[in-house]
């Protein structure tokens, strides 16, 4: 993957320009090859072929930045996770759930 943020320049001039829509800020990110879109990538043959994008396309420059180094999600049901992509994954931060009145039986904390 590119630049991020030349990428959002990029796409903000031609959304601006094609469709006429003005973005103040536009972020640019990878899909993550997660529920439907990894069973297309399997469907036609392509998960390796795009693992293999993500993994030679590693830009450590752009770790900082990473959306999910400084936000959670919650959950429905109370569950904590750190990442929308984990969320989608049902991957909660299993030592910190906490108990929501969906929830049965004792109460779940920190161990």
């Amino acid at each position: 993957p590119h630049d991020p943020r030349k990428l959002a320049a990029k796409y903000k001039d031609e959304h601006l320009e094609v469709f006429g829509i003005h973005f103040n800020n536009l972020y640019t990110m990878n899909n993550m090859p997660i529920k439907r879109f990894a069973d297309y990538l399997v469907v036609k043959n392509e998960m390796n072929s795009y693992m293999g994008l993500l993994v030679n396309s590693f830009n450590e420059r752009v770790v900082e930045e990473t959306m999910c180094r400084d936000t959670i999600n919650i959950g429905w049901n109370g569950h904590l996770y750190d990442c929308d992509f984990n969320q989608a994954l049902e991957l909660n931060i299993g030592a910190l759930n906490v108990k929501s009145s969906s929830d049965s039986g004792s109460e779940k904390g920190c161990s």
